[in-house]
Order: structure tokens, then sequence, then C-alpha cells
């Protein structure tokens, strides 16, 4: 049986949710977390493209973060589905950006576990 998750990217904190991505499975903090960390903690947001943006280090705004974590996270054949926000999981994952930092809020079992910058997110 695999631990469900939901992660949710926000444009700002609990305003408009750009994606919801349900995976099927390793959705715990150990996990999907440790996942998400690894992918987020090194991203930088920009306002347009220009010859300084490399790849896999920036997103042109919260809507290009949005379609970039889909296109990591989903691999082939089921496992990872786009849903709506109020489809609830064993684990969920917020992230949302403020003053070019990434933030995530993760609950479990509808308790939170943690809330602040995903680079400083500990990882047992």
């Amino acid at each position: 049986m695999g631990t469900r998750s939901l992660t949710r990217i926000w444009r700002e904190k609990d305003k408009t949710c750009l994606v919801a991505i349900y995976l099927q499975f390793d959705g715990y903090l150990e996990g999907h977390g440790a996942d998400l960390k690894d992918f987020l903690q090194d991203m930088k947001l920009c306002d347009g493209i220009g010859t300084a943006q490399e790849k896999g280090e920036w997103a042109n705004g919260m809507e290009c973060l949005s379609a970039q974590i889909v296109s990591h996270f989903k691999k082939g054949v089921g496992g990872t589905y786009l849903t709506t926000p109020d489809n609830e999981q064993e684990w969920i994952y917020d992230i949302w950006e403020e003053n070019g930092e990434f933030y995530v809020k993760v609950f479990a079992y509808d308790k939170v576990q943690y809330e602040g910058k995903i680079k400083e997110m500990i990882i047992k």
C-alpha cells in the first residue's frame, strides 16, 4: 500500500492554487518531501527569460514553476496525477514564494509537521 500525498503550488500563500498533484507512493517526508526540497532549494524565480537564466535553476514565475514540478515528478503511466486542491491525502505539501524564497507547509494526518523555508526543512 502506498503513502499518498497531495502537493499544491500556490501563487500566494492560500490565495490561488495553480496546480494540485496527487502522488500514490512515497508521500512521506523522507520520500516526496526530500524530493521536493532537492528540486526547490536552489530554484530561483524570474520575471522574463534572459541570458542569465539557466535551465533547471530558474522558473519564469510560479506558473512556470508549477509546470516544471509536474514535468519533474511525472514519469510514465500512473503514480502521479493532476487533481483538485481539495483532494485530501495522508500527506499534504503547500508550496508558495515570498520575497524570493520558497516556503512549504507540511501536513501529515491533519497535523502540521513543518512550516517555513523549504531549504531549511529537516529531513531525518
